[in-house]
């Protein structure tokens, strides 16, 4: 009997679903949307400061959304562990793959960096 060399042939595809067919269900009060980029449409970087005084940053369409689901337990595994949490900076971006960038470009700052970026941005989280 002869050797297959290549395994790979026999398994059967993996199946992907399109993003536009999954149905969301979220429970009750829980706000899930997924976030499909349109054009045109505005993305934030954020940042939050968990309970443990660490910092978070991410990217949103709606940050204050964004930290009601972190607070929620259903944002990122990091702050599921680190709540509650509290939105402490906001910067518009125009478009995902700039509010991505700048994303990459906090997470590398350090504490004391974070500490002054957000103490120096309150102006974006008034009403």
């Amino acid at each position: 009997m002869a050797r297959v060399k290549n395994r790979r042939s026999r398994r059967t595809p993996t199946r992907r679903r399109a993003v536009e067919d999954q149905t969301v269900v979220a429970d009750a009060g829980a706000e899930q949307t997924p976030e499909v980029e349109k054009p045109g449409q505005p993305y934030f970087c954020y940042l939050v400061r968990c309970a443990d005084g660490s910092f978070y940053a991410g990217i949103s369409t709606d940050p204050e959304r964004r930290a009601r689901q972190h607070n929620a337990g259903r944002g990122a595994r990091y702050t599921r562990m680190h709540r509650p949490v509290t939105l402490v900076y906001v910067e518009p971006q125009p478009d995902v793959a700039a509010a991505l960038r700048r994303e990459r470009a906090i997470k590398k700052l350090s504490h004391a960096m974070k500490e002054k970026l957000a103490a120096a941005a309150p102006e974006f989280l008034e009403k």
